[in-house]
């Protein structure tokens, strides 16, 4: 059965592949990501496919995004993290 699924972080090494994952079992991907680490040459490749789609946001910020998603999967990454 497809799915809608979200993937935050999208762009980046490890959520592009998970995106090329998802698209090869036949799921749509809703890809976001601010493109801080990420980068769009990792998910050019996809843009192509029906059933992809980027969307250019920080998560940190509220977002319209009300669709119904199966899955969701989050890609965090904290740079300067400084131990106390």
């Amino acid at each position: 059965m497809e799915k809608r699924i979200m993937v935050t972080g999208g762009a980046g090494f490890l959520g592009s592949h998970l995106c090329e994952r998802l698209l090869n079992e036949g799921h749509e991907v809703l890809c976001v990501d601010n493109c801080f680490t990420g980068t769009k040459e990792n998910i050019i490749h996809l843009l192509e496919n029906h059933n992809f789609e980027f969307l250019r946001h920080d998560i940190t910020f509220p977002s319209n995004v009300r669709l119904g998603f199966c899955l969701c999967y989050y890609f965090l990454i904290f740079d300067n993290i400084v131990p106390v």
